[in-house]
């Protein structure tokens, strides 16, 4: 569920994020797109999304950013953190993972 977001230029710089359709299956894909216009990506390039999660220290308690998305073309590899402000997400929600059986 969780996954690394590496820094290339910065060994020590990682973040931890998740597909945000994991807590949410409507979450609009197509909106973070559109708010990547400035990259100026192929129009049929394929996108990944991300969301930057927090694990507190009581890591029961995680949340996840869903305001705020990563997009990133996975062709080009150009990506940015963008801003759904006209959307009903919020910085920090909680969710919890589904535990493996």
């Amino acid at each position: 569920m969780f996954r690394w977001l590496q820094s290339m230029e910065d060994r020590d710089l990682a973040f931890v994020v998740i597909d945000p359709c994991r807590v949410d299956p409507e979450y609009p894909i197509d909106l973070v797109r559109k708010h990547l216009g400035f990259l100026e990506l192929a129009e049929d390039e394929e996108i990944v999304v991300l969301a930057l999660c927090t694990i507190p220290a009581r890591p029961d308690k995680p949340t996840v950013n869903l305001l705020a998305p990563i997009g990133v073309g996975l062709n080009s590899k150009f990506g940015a953190q963008v801003l759904l402000h006209e959307t009903k997400y919020e910085a920090r929600t909680e969710f919890l993972p589904a535990r493996a059986a």
